[in-house]
């Protein structure tokens, strides 16, 4: 049985070349199997993330839309703003970038056992974070396990531990370990005062629900709009392919694809919806109808690709009724069609016959 996320594990990088290895919880001396690096190890430093918080409840939440609608560059938990000398490491999937982020995680690690301060946990928790993504594009899940697992013995500070723990959620959950997700994500703190923790820890809880099967929450986690509950900025893309996948898979393709459409408008990240979708392996079939160009909805999320009749009359379908027909109702539509194209050809008929008879009215002097 694969236990690459098991939470009963201790699993490290090596402190010299990066690679993985298991270390016994109790600490002691160890030697990395690939280097033959020998390091001292003390005890297993995994304990939940339980900060004391002022806010609950509604205030809390009042306090998180303050931080909403926009981008924080500047929030330290956020990845978008890198350390200084990290500029040119954020396209983590690429090799050459990999084999950057190696180094700089090792020599972050010397500095905050050198000096732990705030700045210098931001450096190992970015860059731990970073290639946990790198990682993950090539699949090296041991790997990705071990660095982030690395990150959060050195680093003491809970919002970084926090954002750690999500990030082994989700790789657990994608893994498909998900006894080891659910316990890597009861780690965080479920209730944060900050918009970047909050959403991590939503996206995460619901990666990890989604891969269970259990939908019921994920639009209470997300919100069944968008700004029904407060989202990061930089959160924004997932919070709506996980909403869009809760619909799609209760069977309400047109909810789908509606919350497909609001993202759709985003510019910046709008025009990446249906691969992301596909990166994430959610809502298949409204990531389907985007690539055909869908904009709102249509036929159920569940049904065949439409031929171009039947998306035809789809589209007709979807035209205003008018007062007094519901939308809802099929036959109404197609009275309401067959009515407006005998009106047409009335229409048609009716000026023909005018052009030729008011010459004839005009030479009888009738007008």
């Amino acid at each position: 049985m694969d236990q690459t996320y098991d939470i009963e594990i201790r699993v490290l990088s090596c402190e010299n070349c990066g690679a993985p290895f298991e270390a016994s919880v109790a600490g002691g001396a160890s030697k990395c199997e690939y280097c033959g690096t020998q390091m001292i190890l003390g005890r297993r430093k995994l304990d939940a993330v339980r900060p004391a918080h002022s806010l609950s409840g509604a205030a809390r939440i009042a306090k998180l839309r303050l931080q909403t609608g926009r981008a924080l560059p500047d929030n330290p938990y956020s990845t978008v703003t890198p350390p200084p000398g990290c500029e040119g490491l954020t396209r983590s999937g690429q090799l050459p970038v990999i084999e950057q982020l190696e180094r700089r995680v090792r020599e972050a690690l010397a500095l905050v056992r050198a000096e732990p301060s705030f700045d210098h946990q931001r450096l190992l928790w970015w860059c731990a974070t970073m290639l946990n993504q790198g990682y993950g594009m090539h699949d090296k899940q041991l790997e990705r396990r071990a660095v982030l697992e690395r990150a959060i013995e050195e680093i003491a500070d809970s919002g970084f531990r926090h954002m750690l723990f999500v990030n082994l959620a989700g790789a657990a959950a994608r893994f498909g370990q998900l006894g080891a997700a659910r316990e890597w994500i009861a780690k965080c703190d479920p209730e944060p005062e900050d918009i970047m923790l909050d959403s991590g820890y939503r996206i995460g809880l619901a990666s990890v629900l989604v891969r269970a099967g259990e939908l019921d929450q994920i639009l209470d986690l997300v919100g069944a709009r968008r700004g029904d509950v407060p989202e990061a900025h930089q959160y924004r893309l997932m919070f709506a392919l996980y909403r869009i996948h809760a619909y799609e898979a209760r069977g309400e393709g047109g909810e789908a694809l509606t919350a497909a459409s609001a993202i759709a408008s985003d510019p910046e990240v709008g025009g990446v919806v249906a691969e992301a979708l596909g990166l994430n392996d959610l809502a298949p079939q409204t990531a389907a109808a985007l690539d055909r160009g869908a904009t709102a909805p249509g036929v159920s999320a569940s049904s065949p690709p439409a031929s171009e009749a039947d998306q035809l009359q789809a589209a007709l379908g979807r035209l205003d009724a008018g007062p007094g027909v519901s939308k809802n109702n099929p036959g109404a539509k197609i009275a309401l069609l067959v009515l407006s194209i005998i009106l047409i050809v009335f229409a048609f008929v009716a000026a023909i016959v005018v052009l030729k008879i008011l010459p004839l009215l005009r030479e009888a002097g009738a007008l």
